[in-house]
């Protein structure tokens, strides 16, 4: 079994931003989702998984990049964001998966709850989607986008020097999850 991994957005557009000056500096989505990856990567490979760092890049060269490469499952690390002065109540986990992906779906409900369940955020379950590329176009590979949390909307998280490494155990978790279903 092989499973790829990719950080949403690249350096020169890192996606969500937050100048968080006063403690850690700038934040960015793509930033914090290399921290992210990087642990989910050691704690698959600790399992015996093969582990594919797809490089940085832009969407279309990642997804060519996997689709080379033909793992079993593609994840790909994100955070949400609204701006601040957004008025909704928009906070919680979700993940995307392709509408017609019949291991995907499943895989990414989850993974949604095991992040959920152990940040105690809203789970905002699976959003099932034919219009984003990454789960669109990854020809060979169960696909799924993962938002743990909302950056601006639960800031609070960052706070905790450990969440990266909860939210990849958290991603472990509903993957061997997924993968002992499947036996």
């Amino acid at each position: 079994m092989k499973v790829a991994i990719s950080v949403g957005h690249y350096p020169q557009r890192q996606g969500n931003q937050i100048d968080w000056s006063n403690k850690r500096g700038k934040i960015t989505e793509y930033s914090e989702g290399l921290l992210v990856a990087g642990h989910l990567m050691n704690m698959l490979v600790n399992r015996g998984i093969h582990t594919i760092p797809v490089p940085t890049g832009t969407l279309t060269e990642k997804i060519k990049f996997i689709n080379k490469k033909r793992p079993n499952y593609a994840f790909e690390i994100h955070f949400n964001g609204f701006d601040r002065g957004y008025s909704g109540r928009v906070q919680g986990s979700e993940c995307i998966a392709f509408t017609e992906s019949r291991e995907g779906v499943p895989l990414a409900r989850l993974i949604t709850k095991s992040i959920s369940d152990r940040l105690g955020n809203r789970n905002r379950g699976v959003i099932e989607s034919k219009r984003h590329a990454f789960v669109r176009d990854t020809l060979y590979s169960w696909a799924v986008i993962i938002e743990p949390f909302f950056m601006y909307r639960e800031m609070m998280f960052f706070e905790d020097p450990a969440i990266h490494q909860k939210i990849a155990f958290a991603v472990l978790r509903g993957f061997v999850s997924h993968l002992n279903s499947q036996r």
